[in-house]
């Protein structure tokens, strides 16, 4: 029974969702009530309450899951470069609802997303490579190559929606990809040459 009542739960955000980037279509979000959203996808307003606060609140859970989905890919496969191309041509294919949503929730909001999901990502990422290459980072180390590289990530998805003149995204993930690659193999080569502290 509590399955049964899990998926009705998730089809019916999934719809409210998909009823919501239909009126963006031809409204801006403070045109849009709830009980426009529920009326138009036939779901009573407690139902949309039950699971959101407010229309911002379906704003920020629909960016995440999309922009989720999209790094994960539909199989929740291991971290890697594919996916954090899909995460651009997401934005790239949804400049419209993903710009009005960060507009509408602030980007505070996004930051969470951010930190908790790519920035794990990428750090998975981070960790294969290194482990590829028989290099072992100490936890600052990855902290701060995993910031470096998610803050880098989150200027190209700005670009992507706010800049006509931005570098394609398969070209600028590719240079970060080496950027990434040439750090990690230099720390390698540097720490093989460093002789050993005598104890």
């Amino acid at each position: 029974m509590e399955k049964r009542r899990y998926f009705a739960s998730d089809h019916a955000k999934n719809e409210l969702a998909a009823t919501l980037k239909e009126l963006l279509k031809t409204r801006t979000p403070e045109r849009i009530s709830v009980k426009d959203l529920t009326s138009t996808c036939g779901m009573g307003r407690q139902n949309f309450y039950y699971h959101f606060n407010d229309l911002n609140d379906l704003l920020y859970w629909t960016l995440r899951r999309d922009a989720a989905s999209a790094l994960r890919g539909e199989n929740r496969e291991a971290a890697s470069a594919d996916g954090l191309l899909r995460l651009c041509r997401y934005f790239e294919a949804n400049r419209s609802f993903c710009s009005t949503a960060i507009e509408t929730i602030g980007t505070g909001h996004l930051n969470a997303f951010w930190d908790d999901d790519v920035r794990s990502f990428i750090r998975e990422l981070i960790e294969r490579r290194t482990e590829q290459l028989g290099l072992h980072l100490d936890e600052i180390e990855m902290a701060a190559c995993s910031r470096f590289y998610t803050a880098a990530l989150w200027t190209q998805v700005r670009d992507i929606l706010y800049r006509t003149d931005r570098m394609p995204s398969p070209q600028a993930l590719g240079q970060m990809t080496k950027l990434l690659d040439d750090q990690l193999v230099g720390l390698k080569q540097r720490t093989e040459h460093i002789p050993a502290v005598a104890g």
